[in-house]
């Protein structure tokens, strides 16, 4: 992989782990105010772009978050959050570790 592809593939990471940071967030603020437009909308884009960076388990979660938000389904939305936390937190953790196998 040219050095090129390498800058752009930690500089994609770093932004996207800079914007979960803000996903989250977000979501916690929809979720207390129970604000189902925004926790969807969240849902939505996490579940795309954990999908391009490899997490398909994270993906296929963020699926069955939105569905939930959209379905204005707080108790299923809340009964998830453990398992959404645990799976962003592994997911993170492989981004930065790929990370520094790229320099």
């Amino acid at each position: 992989m040219a050095s090129g592809d390498l800058s752009f593939k930690q500089e994609l990471i770093d932004v996207y782990l800079r914007d979960l940071t803000q996903m989250k967030r977000q979501l916690s603020k929809a979720f207390s105010e129970r604000d189902f437009v925004s926790l969807k909308r969240v849902f939505h884009t996490l579940k795309s772009n954990a999908k391009v960076l490899g997490s398909d388990s994270l993906s296929a979660l963020c699926l069955v978050l939105e569905k939930a938000s959209e379905g204005k389904d707080l108790k299923r939305v809340a009964s998830l959050l453990p398992e959404f936390s645990s799976q962003v937190k592994m997911h993170e953790r492989d981004l930065k570790k790929s990370i520094k196998g790229l320099s």
